[in-house]
C-alpha cells in the first residue's frame, strides 16, 4: 500500500490545470476510501493523493487534505483531449497527459464491478468478457482471514483456534495453526521425569535416577548429574569403612585397620591413626632423640650427633653429649697440648707464651724480665749503657692517608735502619701505631718514644731499641695498613738520646706508600741539612 501511496502522491501546486469543485460520478463507480490511504495527522496539509477513474480515462479522484471535509474523495476532469497519467512518479506527476502516453482505455458499464484500485481489462475467459485486476492489494481485501500474496487472495489455514485440531492445545495465530510439542507432562515420554513446560515444549532433565549419570556422579534433587557418591559402594577407593554422606561426599577415614597406619601407629576407634610423635630417632629433629614413650626430646641419639663437641665426644645413656676440653692439641689454646682430653700448658715457669706464634719465649714486654733488663727479640738483655747512642724518638707527619683504616688501629709504618760507620749496624722495628689514638690522619704529626724506663713506646722499636746506631745512612720503610700513605715533606725524622749529643737525622721517601709495599730510603742525612722535596 505504501508503494502505491508514494507512486500516486503529488504536490497540488504542480497541477495548475485543475479546476475548483468536484464532479458527480455519472458511472456510479466505487470511489477510493481516502481514510484508508491518508494519515491526516502525519501528512503535509498541502499534499494531495490522486487515483485514476475506473471507467473514464479523462477523470481522476483526489484525496485532498486541505478540503473542507477531510477524507472525502473529489472527482475532477483533465482538460479536454487529455488523459490522467498515474505512471509519472512524484514530484513531477501524476499529470494530465496526451492519450498516446497513457495506458488507459475507456471501459463499459460491466466494469462498475471493479474497485477503485483495480483495472478493468478484457478477458475472454470471463462470463462478461471483462476482469478486474489485481485480485487484491492488501489482506483486508481477501475476506475475514484471507491474505493477499503477490496480488492474489490466498485462503488461510485457520481463522480461530477451533480450526486447529492437531493437538488439544493447538492455537491459531496469524491465520496459521501452531501445534505445540506437548500439552501435558503425559505427552513427554523421552524420560520418566520429563515435563511439559510453559512454552509447550518437552523438557528432558539430565537425569531422573542415579543410573542416568556417570559412575562417579549422582542425580540431584534438581535432576542434574553432579560429581559425588551415590552409595557406600561408590566409596570403596577410600577404604572398606568409607561411607557416602548425606552431602554425597565419601568419608575418607585415615585408617580401617592397623595396616593402614605407619610404623608403630595403630588404628583407633574413630578410624584415625594414633600417630605418635616418633617411632625412631629419625622421626625427630637432628638435635632430638625418640624416647621410650614415642616422643621427641632434646638430646643426642648416638656419638655422631655429638661431633659439635669434638671428635672424641660421646653420647651418654642419658642422651647427653660429653664435652671434653680437647680431643687434640689443636683444640687447646696457644702454648698448650691435649692430654687425657684436658689442655695442659707447655711453657716452663720462667717462660711466657707468645700467642701470635704459639711458642714459649723468655719475654714479650720489659716487665717479663728481671731487674733492669729489657726485652729484645723475646729475650731479656741488658739495657744500653749510660752514654751510649740510640734512637730515642721517631717522628712522622702525615700529608695524606687515602682509603686508610678508620679508628685507632691503622697498621702504621715498619722500618729497617742501617749505619755503616766503623762497624755496620742494622736493626728492624715493629709497626708503629698507638692503640689509643689515630696517629696517621691527614695533617697529623706523631712521635714514638724509645723510653728505656719502660713507660714509652720502646716495644715498637724492636731490635732498634738498643742498637748502637751512631747515625742513619740507609734503610727502608713499609706501610702495614690499608690505603695509601704519604709523608709530609717526604721524610721521617729520627732524634737520638740527649746523652749521646748526636744530631737529629732524617731519611727521604720519594713516593706514596701503598699497603705492604716496601720502599727504600732514597737518601738519609742530618735533618738540618737534608731536603727531601
Amino acid at each position: 500500500r505504501m508503494l502505491l501511496l508514494q507512486a500516486l502522491s503529488v504536490i497540488v501546486s504542480i497541477l495548475p490545470l485543475f479546476c475548483s469543485g468536484c464532479m458527480v460520478d455519472e458511472y456510479n463507480t466505487t470511489p477510493p476510501d481516502c481514510n484508508e490511504w491518508v494519515n491526516w495527522v502525519e501528512v503535509d496539509r498541502n499534499e494531495a493523493f490522486l487515483f485514476p477513474h475506473m471507467r473514464d480515462c479523462n477523470l481522476y479522484w483526489m484525496c485532498e487534505p486541505h478540503t473542507e471535509e477531510y477524507g472525502k474523495p473529489c472527482l475532477r476532469p483533465c482538460p479536454a483531449g487529455l488523459f490522467f497519467n498515474p505512471d509519472i512518479a512524484p514530484p513531477m506527476g501524476p499529470v494530465c497527459d496526451w492519450p498516446r502516453n497513457v495506458k488507459c482505455n475507456n471501459t463499459p458499464d460491466v466494469c462498475n464491478k471493479c474497485d477503485y484500485w483495480q483495472t478493468c481489462v478484457e478477458d475472454p475467459n470471463s462470463p462478461d468478457g471483462w476482469t478486474c485486476t489485481p485480485d487484491c492489494m492488501v489482506d483486508e481485501q481477501c475476506g475475514d482471514c484471507g491474505s493477499c500474496v503477490s496480488n492474489q487472495c490466498v485462503a488461510s489455514e485457520c481463522c480461530d483456534d477451533s480450526d486447529c485440531t492437531a493437538s488439544a492445545c493447538s492455537t491459531c495465530a496469524d491465520n496459521q495453526c501452531f501445534n505445540p510439542e506437548c500439552c501435558t507432562d503425559d505427552d513427554c515420554g523421552a524420560m520418566s521425569c520429563s515435563t511439559c513446560g510453559a512454552d509447550s515444549q518437552c523438557h528432558d532433565p539430565e537425569c531422573c535416577a542415579h543410573t542416568d549419570c556417570q559412575a562417579d556422579e549422582y542425580c540431584t534433587d534438581n535432576n542434574e548429574c553432579a560429581q559425588g557418591c551415590r552409595d557406600d559402594a561408590a566409596c570403596s577407593e577410600f577404604g572398606d569403612c568409607s561411607t557416602c554422606g548425606a552431602d554425597n561426599v565419601c568419608s575418607q577415614p585415615e585408617c580401617c585397620n592397623n595396616n593402614d597406619c605407619d610404623s608403630c601407629s595403630v588404628c583407633m576407634g574413630d578410624n584415625t591413626c594414633s600417630n605418635p610423635e616418633c617411632c625412631t630417632h629419625t622421626d625427630c629433629q637432628d638435635d632430638e632423640y625418640c624416647t621410650d614413650n614415642d616422643e621427641c626430646a632434646k638430646g643426642c641419639r648416638d656419638d655422631a650427633s655429638c661431633s659439635q663437641f669434638g671428635a672424641c665426644s660421646t653420647c651418654g645413656a642419658d642422651n647427653v653429649c660429653s664435652q671434653p676440653e680437647c680431643c687434640a692439641d689443636a683444640d687447646c689454646p696457644a702454648c698448650s697440648s691435649c692430654n687425657g682430653n684436658q689442655c695442659e700448658a707447655t711453657c716452663k715457669d720462667e717462660e711466657v707464651c707468645f700467642e701470635e706464634e704459639d711458642r714459649c719465649v723468655e719475654c714479650i714486654v720489659d716487665s717479663d724480665c728481671e731487674s733492669t733488663d729489657i726485652c729484645q727479640d723475646h729475650e731479656c738483655v741488658d739495657p744500653p749503657k749510660p752514654g751510649g747512642t740510640y734512637v730515642r724518638f721517631i717522628k712522622f707527619t702525615t700529608e695524606s692517608c687515602d682509603d686508610c683504616a678508620t679508628g685507632n688501629e691503622e697498621g702504621g709504618p715498619k722500618l729497617t735502619l742501617e749505619f755503616e760507620g766503623s762497624n755496620h749496624v742494622s736493626c728492624e722495628t715493629k709497626n708503629f701505631d698507638h692503640e689509643y689514638a689515630a696517629d696517621f690522619a691527614s695533617g697529623n704529626s706523631v712521635s714514638f718514644d724509645n723510653d728505656h724506663e719502660g713507660s714509652g713506646d720502646g716495644e715498637m722499636f724492636g731490635t732498634c731499641r738498643s742498637a748502637g746506631l751512631n747515625g742513619i745512612d740507609g734503610g727502608s720503610i713499609t706501610w702495614t695498613g690499608p690505603g695509601t700513605w704519604k709523608l709530609q715533606d717526604n721524610k721521617a725524622v729520627f732524634e737520638f738520646n740527649k746523652e749521646s749529643n748526636q744530631a737529629d737525622y732524617a731519611c727521604c721517601v720519594d713516593q706514596t706508600l701503598e699497603s705492604f709495599k716496601t720502599v727504600t730510603f732514597s737518601r738519609c742525612g742530618k735533618n738540618s741539612s737534608i731536603i727531601c722535596n
